[in-house]
């Protein structure tokens, strides 16, 4: 999955977004994600999360109120995403040459 470094998720750079779901395991509270991510109004946030597929609802524990939320389908690869520059194959054939 390519990923542009310089793009916001919801207001938060794209690299923290990254960081934040390659720590996440399992399922997890709602009140654990605001915690975690810090943000005073998460709703934007979380609505983007969900409609990027990074997060799908969860039926979490019995006879909670909370809402929790599991890994979506997307979210691994979106959690290995490299945000590093590619490199041209000018560079690439330059270098092999030097070598």
């Amino acid at each position: 999955m390519k990923l542009d470094r310089n793009e916001c998720f919801a207001g938060q750079p794209i690299k923290r977004v990254r960081d934040w779901l390659r720590e996440l395991r399992g399922d997890c509270a709602r009140s654990a994600i605001v915690r975690h991510v810090g943000l005073e109004d998460p709703e934007p946030f979380l609505n983007e999360l969900k409609s990027r597929q990074l997060l799908v609802d969860s039926a979490g524990w019995p006879n909670d109120d909370e809402s929790f939320y599991a890994l979506g389908p997307l979210a691994a690869r979106f959690a290995a995403a490299k945000l590093l520059r590619p490199i041209s194959r000018q560079k690439r054939t330059n270098c092999s040459r030097d070598c």
